[in-house]
């Protein structure tokens, strides 16, 4: 009887060492917590374009700043048939709110292939290089020059 005590007590005690290991706790999932930007597969389908925008911009020049860029994107008023809306929606903030609220859904295999396609962009292409300007550095204007134009790209988006 001993004997078969101490083995459930070994085996409880092992399973629960696995178990506790295993959680992370709430943070995880606590939305109160301040964390690190969100990924892209989390993120609305225009704020992860332009996380990924800037993310490209600042890889490839020196002078373009990623919080520079992420807050001069929304202001822009070029981005609208890049990504499948008509022309003169409005300024890229007008987008992400109408998609935060629903009226605009877009295509979540499109916003990945867009994403992907940016990612894979070289320093040296001519959509990079038309983008932006290191004798401009907070001159965000021609950003839309980077997005793809592939028909199952960033055009499908919306």
């Amino acid at each position: 009887m001993k004997h078969e005590f101490k083995q459930a007590w070994l085996t409880i005690s092992v399973s629960l060492i696995f178990l506790l290991q295993a959680c992370g706790g709430t943070e995880g999932g606590n939305p109160a917590l301040n964390s690190e930007t969100p990924s892209a597969a989390d993120q609305a389908a225009t704020e992860a374009l332009i996380g990924a925008i800037c993310k490209k911009l600042s890889s490839c020049f020196p002078s373009a700043d990623e919080t520079t860029c992420r807050a001069a994107i929304p202001l822009s008023t070029d981005i609208d048939t890049e990504i499948g809306l008509p022309e003169g929606f409005g300024t890229y903030d007008s987008i992400i709110q109408a998609e935060k609220n629903g009226s605009i859904v877009p295509n979540p295999t499109a916003r990945n292939v867009c994403i992907t396609d940016l990612g894979t962009l070289g320093c040296e292409n001519a959509a990079v290089q038309s983008a932006y300007s290191d004798a401009a550095p907070d001159d965000y204007s021609s950003v839309f020059e980077i997005i793809p134009t592939g028909e199952n790209s960033c055009i499908a988006i919306f």
